[in-house]
């Protein structure tokens, strides 16, 4: 959002105390300069997902990033899971894996 644009329109909406405390938190966290900025962000984001698809490189990779990684420990549980149930694999069966017997 460009800084330089004058914003003209004010927009009032009430939260709770728990709604607050949350939104304080994350404005504090994401670093915008101000709750107002914080707010203003988030509802043009919201906009932009329910209206026309408009491309955001930068947050279709963190989405894709957050894909991958959420795929990556399933595959990890997966893979501890299966370990579980058909125990170590000894040497000898790791060496006739890799030589394709």
């Amino acid at each position: 959002m460009s800084v330089l644009r004058k914003q003209s329109r004010i927009v009032t909406f009430r939260v709770s105390e728990e709604e607050y405390e949350v939104l304080t938190r994350s404005c504090l966290s994401s670093g915008a300069r101000s709750l107002s900025d914080f707010a203003r962000a988030a509802v043009v984001e919201r906009l932009q997902m329910t209206g026309a698809p408009k491309i955001n490189i930068s947050s279709d990779l963190t989405t894709l990033g957050k894909a991958l990684n959420d795929l990556d420990t399933a595959m990890q549980e997966a893979s501890t899971k299966i370990r579980r149930l058909i125990g170590p694999v000894h040497s000898e069966q790791k060496a006739n894996a890799t030589d394709g017997k």
